[in-house]
Protein backbone atom coordinates (compact mmCIF):
# COMPACT_ATOMS: atom_id res chain seq x y z
CA UNK A 1 0.00 0.00 0.00
CA UNK A 2 1.26 3.83 -0.78
CA UNK A 3 0.98 5.99 1.95
CA UNK A 4 0.79 9.66 1.82
CA UNK A 5 3.96 10.23 3.97
CA UNK A 6 6.76 9.14 1.66
CA UNK A 7 10.55 10.25 1.85
CA UNK A 8 11.41 12.80 -0.67
CA UNK A 9 14.40 13.60 -2.29
CA UNK A 10 16.33 17.06 -0.97
CA UNK A 11 15.37 20.01 -2.61
CA UNK A 12 16.29 23.43 -2.92
CA UNK A 13 14.23 26.58 -3.77
CA UNK A 14 16.62 27.91 -6.58
CA UNK A 15 14.89 30.74 -8.17
CA UNK A 16 11.83 33.37 -7.81
CA UNK A 17 11.70 33.49 -11.11
CA UNK A 18 12.58 37.44 -11.67
CA UNK A 19 13.52 36.83 -14.91
CA UNK A 20 9.63 36.07 -15.82
CA UNK A 21 8.15 38.26 -13.71
CA UNK A 22 6.36 40.22 -15.90
CA UNK A 23 4.96 37.05 -17.72
CA UNK A 24 3.09 33.67 -17.23
CA UNK A 25 5.13 31.07 -19.00
CA UNK A 26 3.40 29.96 -22.20
CA UNK A 27 5.57 27.31 -23.77
CA UNK A 28 2.62 26.05 -25.92
CA UNK A 29 2.59 29.03 -28.67
CA UNK A 30 2.59 28.00 -32.15
CA UNK A 31 5.80 28.52 -33.80
CA UNK A 32 6.43 30.91 -36.47
CA UNK A 33 7.61 29.95 -39.51
CA UNK A 34 9.88 33.80 -39.97
CA UNK A 35 11.04 33.75 -36.22
CA UNK A 36 14.17 35.66 -36.42
CA UNK A 37 16.60 36.76 -33.61
CA UNK A 38 15.90 40.41 -33.73
CA UNK A 39 13.05 38.96 -31.75
CA UNK A 40 9.98 41.03 -32.62
CA UNK A 41 6.50 40.94 -31.32
CA UNK A 42 5.77 37.32 -31.56
CA UNK A 43 8.04 34.64 -32.44
CA UNK A 44 7.86 31.22 -30.86
CA UNK A 45 9.98 28.43 -30.66
CA UNK A 46 9.92 24.52 -30.48
CA UNK A 47 12.60 23.18 -29.56
CA UNK A 48 12.13 19.64 -30.87
CA UNK A 49 11.92 21.21 -34.36
CA UNK A 50 15.33 21.52 -35.31
CA UNK A 51 15.61 24.92 -36.57
CA UNK A 52 18.11 27.50 -36.29
CA UNK A 53 16.52 30.39 -34.29
CA UNK A 54 19.69 32.39 -34.16
CA UNK A 55 21.87 34.13 -31.71
CA UNK A 56 22.47 36.69 -29.81
CA UNK A 57 26.38 37.46 -29.41
CA UNK A 58 27.86 33.93 -27.76
CA UNK A 59 23.89 33.02 -26.86
CA UNK A 60 22.12 30.59 -29.14
CA UNK A 61 18.56 30.72 -28.84
CA UNK A 62 17.09 27.12 -28.25
CA UNK A 63 13.01 27.88 -27.50
CA UNK A 64 10.89 30.64 -25.94
CA UNK A 65 10.04 30.59 -22.41
CA UNK A 66 7.60 33.19 -22.04
CA UNK A 67 6.64 36.73 -23.43
CA UNK A 68 5.09 39.75 -21.51
CA UNK A 69 4.08 43.12 -23.06
CA UNK A 70 7.50 44.49 -23.31
CA UNK A 71 9.76 41.54 -23.62
CA UNK A 72 10.86 38.19 -23.91
CA UNK A 73 12.59 35.37 -22.01
CA UNK A 74 14.34 32.69 -23.86
CA UNK A 75 16.56 29.56 -23.51
CA UNK A 76 19.66 29.58 -24.68
CA UNK A 77 23.03 28.16 -24.46
CA UNK A 78 26.22 29.97 -24.17
CA UNK A 79 29.14 28.64 -26.75
CA UNK A 80 32.10 30.91 -25.07
CA UNK A 81 33.87 31.48 -22.77
CA UNK A 82 31.98 28.75 -21.07
CA UNK A 83 29.02 25.82 -22.40
CA UNK A 84 26.21 26.41 -20.52
CA UNK A 85 21.77 26.47 -20.70
CA UNK A 86 20.49 30.51 -19.66
CA UNK A 87 17.89 32.61 -19.57
CA UNK A 88 17.96 35.41 -22.23
CA UNK A 89 15.16 38.07 -21.43
CA UNK A 90 14.92 40.69 -24.44
CA UNK A 91 12.99 43.66 -25.09
CA UNK A 92 10.63 43.14 -28.31
CA UNK A 93 12.05 45.16 -31.52
CA UNK A 94 10.38 48.58 -31.65
CA UNK A 95 8.30 48.21 -28.77
CA UNK A 96 10.16 50.28 -25.80
CA UNK A 97 10.88 54.19 -25.15
CA UNK A 98 13.61 55.56 -23.11
CA UNK A 99 10.84 54.72 -19.95
CA UNK A 100 10.86 51.30 -20.98
CA UNK A 101 14.91 51.10 -21.42
CA UNK A 102 15.33 52.64 -17.93
CA UNK A 103 13.33 50.14 -16.48
CA UNK A 104 14.92 47.25 -18.11
CA UNK A 105 18.18 48.43 -17.00
CA UNK A 106 16.66 48.85 -13.45
CA UNK A 107 15.87 45.38 -13.56
CA UNK A 108 18.81 43.68 -14.94
CA UNK A 109 20.72 45.89 -12.22
CA UNK A 110 18.32 45.29 -9.38
CA UNK A 111 19.17 41.83 -9.97
CA UNK A 112 23.02 41.87 -10.29
CA UNK A 113 23.19 43.04 -6.70
CA UNK A 114 21.49 39.88 -5.48
CA UNK A 115 23.50 37.53 -4.05
CA UNK A 116 21.63 34.23 -2.70
CA UNK A 117 20.76 30.73 -3.69
CA UNK A 118 17.20 31.33 -3.69
CA UNK A 119 17.33 34.18 -6.11
CA UNK A 120 18.74 33.36 -10.18
CA UNK A 121 22.19 35.01 -10.78
CA UNK A 122 22.69 37.45 -13.82
CA UNK A 123 25.61 36.35 -15.57
CA UNK A 124 25.65 39.00 -18.12
CA UNK A 125 23.84 42.41 -20.29
CA UNK A 126 24.19 43.99 -23.34
CA UNK A 127 22.07 45.01 -26.65
CA UNK A 128 21.41 43.02 -29.86
CA UNK A 129 23.07 44.47 -33.30
CA UNK A 130 19.71 46.36 -34.08
CA UNK A 131 20.50 47.60 -30.36
CA UNK A 132 17.96 45.65 -28.64
CA UNK A 133 18.75 45.59 -24.75
CA UNK A 134 18.86 41.98 -23.13
CA UNK A 135 20.71 40.51 -19.71
CA UNK A 136 21.58 36.43 -19.34
CA UNK A 137 20.71 35.05 -16.06
CA UNK A 138 21.17 31.11 -14.34
CA UNK A 139 18.20 29.17 -15.92
CA UNK A 140 16.00 27.36 -13.58
CA UNK A 141 14.37 23.93 -15.47
CA UNK A 142 12.40 23.48 -12.12
CA UNK A 143 8.74 23.26 -11.33
CA UNK A 144 6.23 25.36 -9.84
CA UNK A 145 6.50 24.77 -6.20
CA UNK A 146 2.68 23.95 -6.05
CA UNK A 147 3.61 21.21 -8.59
CA UNK A 148 6.90 19.93 -7.07
CA UNK A 149 4.85 19.58 -3.69
CA UNK A 150 2.12 17.88 -5.20
CA UNK A 151 4.46 15.30 -7.38
CA UNK A 152 6.35 14.72 -4.05
CA UNK A 153 3.39 14.44 -1.98
CA UNK A 154 5.69 16.21 0.80
CA UNK A 155 3.63 16.84 4.30
CA UNK A 156 2.83 19.43 5.27
CA UNK A 157 5.99 20.05 7.53
CA UNK A 158 8.17 19.60 4.15
CA UNK A 159 5.94 22.23 2.67
CA UNK A 160 6.54 24.97 5.15
CA UNK A 161 9.85 23.56 4.72
CA UNK A 162 10.21 24.44 1.32
CA UNK A 163 8.18 27.95 1.77
CA UNK A 164 10.71 28.60 4.54
CA UNK A 165 13.99 29.08 1.71
CA UNK A 166 11.10 30.83 -0.45
CA UNK A 167 11.01 33.45 2.72
CA UNK A 168 14.68 33.89 2.94
CA UNK A 169 14.73 34.95 -0.54
CA UNK A 170 12.52 37.04 -0.10
CA UNK A 171 14.06 38.73 2.71
CA UNK A 172 17.66 38.84 1.08
CA UNK A 173 15.41 41.13 -1.58
CA UNK A 174 13.60 42.76 0.85
CA UNK A 175 16.79 43.77 2.78
CA UNK A 176 18.40 45.30 -0.60
CA UNK A 177 15.02 47.44 -0.19
CA UNK A 178 13.87 45.53 -3.87
CA UNK A 179 10.41 44.40 -3.57
CA UNK A 180 8.70 41.36 -6.35
CA UNK A 181 5.30 42.54 -6.61
CA UNK A 182 4.59 39.38 -8.14
CA UNK A 183 4.83 36.19 -6.17
CA UNK A 184 3.08 33.21 -7.38
CA UNK A 185 3.41 29.92 -7.67
CA UNK A 186 4.25 29.84 -11.81
CA UNK A 187 6.90 32.34 -10.94
CA UNK A 188 8.79 30.53 -7.61
CA UNK A 189 10.60 27.30 -9.36
CA UNK A 190 11.84 24.07 -7.38
CA UNK A 191 14.98 22.51 -8.82
CA UNK A 192 17.43 19.19 -7.52
CA UNK A 193 20.67 20.87 -8.89
CA UNK A 194 21.84 17.46 -10.81
CA UNK A 195 19.96 15.18 -8.55
CA UNK A 196 22.50 16.21 -5.30
CA UNK A 197 21.37 17.32 -2.44
CA UNK A 198 21.88 20.78 -2.85
CA UNK A 199 19.93 21.60 0.35
CA UNK A 200 22.36 19.76 2.40
CA UNK A 201 25.34 21.69 1.13
CA UNK A 202 23.57 24.92 2.29
CA UNK A 203 22.14 23.64 5.37
CA UNK A 204 25.83 22.28 6.88
CA UNK A 205 27.42 25.51 5.68
CA UNK A 206 24.38 27.47 7.77
CA UNK A 207 25.38 24.76 10.80
CA UNK A 208 28.85 24.33 10.49
CA UNK A 209 28.93 28.77 10.74
CA UNK A 210 26.55 28.88 13.32
CA UNK A 211 28.85 26.13 15.36
CA UNK A 212 31.87 28.08 14.72
CA UNK A 213 30.29 31.68 15.48
CA UNK A 214 26.91 31.25 17.97
CA UNK A 215 28.24 27.44 19.12
CA UNK A 216 26.56 24.08 19.83
CA UNK A 217 23.82 25.43 22.29
CA UNK A 218 22.40 28.22 20.42
CA UNK A 219 18.88 27.79 19.33
CA UNK A 220 19.64 29.00 15.81
CA UNK A 221 22.94 26.44 15.69
CA UNK A 222 20.43 23.82 17.30
CA UNK A 223 17.46 24.73 14.48
CA UNK A 224 20.02 24.10 11.84
CA UNK A 225 21.02 20.81 12.78
CA UNK A 226 17.80 19.68 13.07
CA UNK A 227 17.25 20.76 9.56
CA UNK A 228 20.36 18.87 8.23
CA UNK A 229 18.74 16.03 9.83
CA UNK A 230 15.72 16.18 8.36
CA UNK A 231 16.85 16.81 4.88
CA UNK A 232 18.95 13.02 5.45
CA UNK A 233 16.32 11.28 6.82
CA UNK A 234 14.39 12.36 3.31
CA UNK A 235 16.91 11.30 1.43
CA UNK A 236 16.94 7.89 3.39
CA UNK A 237 20.53 8.39 4.72
CA UNK A 238 18.98 7.00 8.57
CA UNK A 239 22.12 6.31 10.49
CA UNK A 240 23.37 9.96 9.47
CA UNK A 241 20.07 11.43 10.81
CA UNK A 242 19.62 9.66 13.25
CA UNK A 243 23.04 10.58 14.94
CA UNK A 244 22.30 14.43 14.12
CA UNK A 245 18.83 14.12 16.09
CA UNK A 246 20.32 12.55 18.73
CA UNK A 247 22.88 15.07 19.06
CA UNK A 248 20.43 17.73 19.12
CA UNK A 249 17.87 15.77 21.36
CA UNK A 250 21.15 15.67 23.89
CA UNK A 251 21.62 19.48 23.89
CA UNK A 252 18.12 20.52 23.83
CA UNK A 253 17.23 18.53 26.62
CA UNK A 254 20.01 20.35 28.70
CA UNK A 255 19.26 23.81 26.88
CA UNK A 256 15.49 24.12 26.43
CA UNK A 257 14.10 21.64 29.07
CA UNK A 258 13.03 18.05 28.61
CA UNK A 259 9.32 18.83 28.33
CA UNK A 260 10.39 21.97 25.77
CA UNK A 261 8.06 21.16 22.24
CA UNK A 262 10.96 21.60 19.92
CA UNK A 263 12.92 19.06 22.34
CA UNK A 264 9.93 16.79 21.84
CA UNK A 265 9.37 17.21 18.17
CA UNK A 266 13.59 16.35 17.85
CA UNK A 267 12.42 13.35 19.89
CA UNK A 268 9.73 12.26 17.42
CA UNK A 269 12.03 12.56 14.53
CA UNK A 270 14.60 10.86 16.23
CA UNK A 271 11.84 7.81 16.94
CA UNK A 272 11.07 8.11 13.12
CA UNK A 273 14.98 7.35 11.74
CA UNK A 274 15.54 4.73 14.19
CA UNK A 275 12.09 3.02 13.35
CA UNK A 276 13.46 3.73 9.69
CA UNK A 277 16.72 0.46 10.67
CA UNK A 278 14.02 -1.06 11.54
CA UNK A 279 14.53 -1.07 15.25
CA UNK A 280 10.96 -0.53 16.62
CA UNK A 281 11.21 -1.44 20.16
CA UNK A 282 13.50 1.29 20.11
CA UNK A 283 11.32 3.18 18.09
CA UNK A 284 8.96 2.81 19.80
CA UNK A 285 9.88 4.33 23.48
CA UNK A 286 10.63 7.55 22.15
CA UNK A 287 7.42 7.63 20.21
CA UNK A 288 5.37 6.80 22.91
CA UNK A 289 7.31 9.17 25.55
CA UNK A 290 7.25 12.30 23.03
CA UNK A 291 3.53 11.28 22.94
CA UNK A 292 2.95 11.17 26.80
CA UNK A 293 4.59 14.45 27.96
CA UNK A 294 2.64 16.10 24.18
CA UNK A 295 -0.68 15.20 25.82
CA UNK A 296 -0.48 16.02 29.13
CA UNK A 297 1.49 19.61 28.57
CA UNK A 298 -0.12 20.57 25.43
CA UNK A 299 -3.65 18.05 25.29
CA UNK A 300 -4.57 15.20 23.64
CA UNK A 301 -5.87 16.88 20.59
CA UNK A 302 -2.72 19.22 19.64
CA UNK A 303 -1.39 18.47 16.41
CA UNK A 304 1.50 17.48 17.82
CA UNK A 305 0.45 14.95 20.22
CA UNK A 306 -1.51 13.46 16.77
CA UNK A 307 1.42 13.36 15.10
CA UNK A 308 3.21 11.21 17.58
CA UNK A 309 -0.10 9.02 17.86
CA UNK A 310 0.33 8.32 13.99
CA UNK A 311 3.33 7.59 14.20
CA UNK A 312 3.54 5.08 16.55
CA UNK A 313 0.68 3.37 14.78
CA UNK A 314 3.27 3.33 11.68
CA UNK A 315 5.37 1.65 14.07
CA UNK A 316 3.17 -1.01 15.30
CA UNK A 317 1.54 -1.85 11.87
CA UNK A 318 5.76 -2.51 10.89
CA UNK A 319 5.55 -4.39 14.09
CA UNK A 320 2.48 -6.80 12.98
CA UNK A 321 0.34 -5.46 15.68
CA UNK A 322 -2.30 -4.65 13.92
CA UNK A 323 -4.79 -4.74 16.62
CA UNK A 324 -3.22 -1.93 18.52
CA UNK A 325 -2.37 0.05 15.82
CA UNK A 326 -6.01 -0.07 14.68
CA UNK A 327 -7.04 1.25 18.02
CA UNK A 328 -4.55 3.63 18.34
CA UNK A 329 -5.60 5.32 14.62
CA UNK A 330 -9.43 5.16 15.54
CA UNK A 331 -8.97 7.02 18.21
CA UNK A 332 -6.65 9.60 16.10
CA UNK A 333 -9.56 9.60 13.71
CA UNK A 334 -12.07 10.18 16.38
CA UNK A 335 -9.99 13.45 17.85
CA UNK A 336 -9.32 15.01 14.42
CA UNK A 337 -13.10 14.65 12.95
CA UNK A 338 -14.00 16.44 16.65
CA UNK A 339 -11.49 19.21 16.26
CA UNK A 340 -11.12 19.55 12.89
CA UNK A 341 -13.86 18.55 10.90
CA UNK A 342 -14.61 15.17 8.98
CA UNK A 343 -13.09 16.88 5.74
CA UNK A 344 -10.17 18.60 7.00
CA UNK A 345 -6.92 17.56 5.30
CA UNK A 346 -5.44 15.73 8.74
CA UNK A 347 -8.55 13.77 8.87
CA UNK A 348 -8.43 12.56 5.57
CA UNK A 349 -4.81 11.87 5.58
CA UNK A 350 -5.28 9.77 9.21
CA UNK A 351 -8.45 7.91 7.82
CA UNK A 352 -6.14 6.67 4.82
CA UNK A 353 -3.28 5.45 7.44
CA UNK A 354 -6.26 3.68 9.52
CA UNK A 355 -7.40 2.15 6.20
CA UNK A 356 -3.93 0.23 5.69
CA UNK A 357 -4.03 -1.16 9.01
CA UNK A 358 -6.96 -2.95 7.92
CA UNK A 359 -5.51 -4.47 4.75
CA UNK A 360 -2.39 -5.46 7.51
CA UNK A 361 -5.30 -7.32 9.14
CA UNK A 362 -6.33 -8.92 6.01
CA UNK A 363 -9.46 -6.77 6.05
CA UNK A 364 -9.41 -6.03 2.19
CA UNK A 365 -13.52 -5.95 1.74
CA UNK A 366 -13.43 -3.60 4.72
CA UNK A 367 -10.81 -1.85 3.79
CA UNK A 368 -12.17 -1.72 -0.20
CA UNK A 369 -15.12 0.24 0.92
CA UNK A 370 -13.66 2.37 3.01
CA UNK A 371 -11.29 3.86 0.65
CA UNK A 372 -14.00 3.99 -2.10
CA UNK A 373 -15.95 6.58 0.08
CA UNK A 374 -12.90 8.17 1.06
CA UNK A 375 -11.69 9.09 -2.62
CA UNK A 376 -14.96 10.65 -3.08
CA UNK A 377 -14.45 13.25 -0.23
CA UNK A 378 -11.24 13.49 -1.75
CA UNK A 379 -12.37 14.26 -4.62
CA UNK A 380 -15.08 16.45 -3.56
CA UNK A 381 -12.55 18.50 -1.10
CA UNK A 382 -8.99 18.59 -3.35
CA UNK A 383 -10.44 17.23 -6.64
CA UNK A 384 -9.73 14.21 -9.21
CA UNK A 385 -6.18 15.30 -10.13
CA UNK A 386 -5.02 15.65 -6.76
CA UNK A 387 -2.16 13.58 -5.48
CA UNK A 388 -3.78 12.19 -2.32
CA UNK A 389 -6.57 11.21 -4.60
CA UNK A 390 -5.15 9.06 -6.65
CA UNK A 391 -3.21 7.25 -3.88
CA UNK A 392 -6.39 6.24 -2.60
CA UNK A 393 -7.69 4.86 -5.90
CA UNK A 394 -3.62 2.92 -6.47
CA UNK A 395 -4.73 1.51 -2.61
CA UNK A 396 -7.98 -0.05 -4.31
CA UNK A 397 -6.37 -1.37 -7.07
CA UNK A 398 -3.87 -2.65 -4.63
CA UNK A 399 -6.66 -4.15 -2.34
CA UNK A 400 -8.64 -5.92 -5.29
CA UNK A 401 -5.14 -7.52 -6.51
CA UNK A 402 -5.15 -8.65 -2.67
CA UNK A 403 -8.64 -10.29 -3.44
CA UNK A 404 -7.70 -11.77 -6.61
CA UNK A 405 -9.61 -9.58 -8.69
CA UNK A 406 -7.48 -8.93 -11.83
CA UNK A 407 -9.76 -6.76 -13.95
CA UNK A 408 -11.03 -4.70 -10.78
CA UNK A 409 -7.39 -3.59 -10.11
CA UNK A 410 -6.04 -3.21 -13.46
CA UNK A 411 -8.74 -0.52 -14.24
CA UNK A 412 -8.30 1.76 -11.26
CA UNK A 413 -4.48 1.13 -11.09
CA UNK A 414 -4.40 2.70 -15.19
CA UNK A 415 -6.79 5.70 -13.81
CA UNK A 416 -4.25 6.71 -10.85
CA UNK A 417 -1.24 6.47 -13.47
CA UNK A 418 -2.78 9.04 -15.54
CA UNK A 419 -4.55 10.72 -12.59
CA UNK A 420 -1.78 12.23 -9.91
CA UNK A 421 0.75 9.43 -8.37
CA UNK A 422 4.24 10.76 -8.59
CA UNK A 423 6.78 9.43 -10.66
CA UNK A 424 8.64 7.98 -7.63
CA UNK A 425 5.18 5.98 -7.51
CA UNK A 426 5.03 5.18 -11.22
CA UNK A 427 8.73 3.44 -10.72
CA UNK A 428 7.53 0.95 -8.02
CA UNK A 429 4.25 -0.10 -9.54
CA UNK A 430 6.70 -3.72 -10.45
CA UNK A 431 7.93 -4.31 -7.71
CA UNK A 432 5.16 -3.30 -5.32
CA UNK A 433 4.43 -6.37 -3.62
CA UNK A 434 0.59 -5.75 -3.05
CA UNK A 435 -0.04 -5.82 -6.65
CA UNK A 436 1.99 -9.67 -7.16
CA UNK A 437 -1.11 -11.20 -8.26
CA UNK A 438 -0.86 -9.35 -11.35
CA UNK A 439 2.25 -10.25 -12.38
CA UNK A 440 2.08 -12.63 -15.62
CA UNK A 441 -0.57 -11.19 -16.95
CA UNK A 442 0.12 -9.06 -20.56
CA UNK A 443 -2.17 -6.08 -19.16
CA UNK A 444 -0.38 -5.56 -16.40
CA UNK A 445 3.37 -5.37 -18.38
CA UNK A 446 1.77 -3.21 -20.54
CA UNK A 447 0.35 -0.80 -17.29
CA UNK A 448 3.95 -0.78 -15.90
CA UNK A 449 5.06 0.18 -19.20
CA UNK A 450 2.74 3.07 -19.12
CA UNK A 451 3.73 4.00 -16.16
CA UNK A 452 7.88 3.90 -16.90
CA UNK A 453 7.13 5.80 -19.58
CA UNK A 454 5.25 8.65 -17.57
CA UNK A 455 8.30 8.85 -14.72
CA UNK A 456 10.21 9.31 -17.88
CA UNK A 457 8.58 12.15 -19.06
CA UNK A 458 8.01 13.96 -16.27
CA UNK A 459 11.58 13.42 -15.61
CA UNK A 460 12.84 15.35 -18.88
CA UNK A 461 10.29 17.72 -17.81
CA UNK A 462 12.54 18.55 -15.29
Amino acid sequence: MSEAKNPTPSLDVHNLDVHNSETILDTGAAASAGAEPTLASGPTADSTTGRDLGSIGPYRLVKKLGEGGMGQVWLAEQSAPVKRRVALKVIKAGQYDDAALHRFDLEWQTLAIMEHPAIAKVFDAGATAEGQPYFVMEYVPGLPITEYCDQRRLTPRERLDLITKVCEGVQHAHQKAIIHRDLKPSNILVVEVDGKPEAEKLQRETFDTQRRILGLENSETLLSMNSLAATLLRQGRYAEAEKLYRQAFDLQRRVLGPENPHTLATMGSLGWAVAQQGRYAEAEKLERAAFEIERRIQGPEHQDTLISMNAIVAILSREGRYREAEKLARDVVGIQRRSLGPEHPDTLASLDTLYNVLVGEGRYAEAEKSWQQLREVQRRVFGPEDVQTAVSTYNLACVAAHEGKRDEALSPLREAIDHGIPPSLDLGIESDSDLQSLHGDPRFDAVVAHAKERAAAAAKQQ
